[in-house]
């Protein structure tokens, strides 16, 4: 059967000399919680169009970093579960 992510998310904004970047975080488990790694994560701008990809480590972490403020979507996929979107990030 297909297996569904379960998601920890992280979202935090720094200021580097007046501009604004953002990074998303997070921890990716299987529903019995342990972790999936080598999940692939993409953070797509809404307004840019622009993706930013990732992967989870061995321990199902991953981190996107020196995002533009904006509205984006968190998509991750890994063979033999569910496809996870989170819409409506706003950074």
């Amino acid at each position: 059967g297909v297996r569904v992510f379960s998601l920890v998310l992280f979202i935090s904004i720094s200021s580097f000399a007046q501009e604004y970047r953002a990074a998303i975080s997070g921890i990716v488990t299987d529903p019995a919680g342990a972790p999936v790694a080598n999940a692939a994560v993409v953070v797509r701008s809404i307004e840019r169009d622009v993706a930013y990809d990732t992967a989870t480590n061995e321990s199902g972490r991953y981190l996107t970093r020196f995002l533009p403020a904006g509205k984006y979507t968190l998509s991750i996929e890994r063979d033999g579960f569910k496809k996870f979107v989170r819409e409506g990030l706003e950074l």
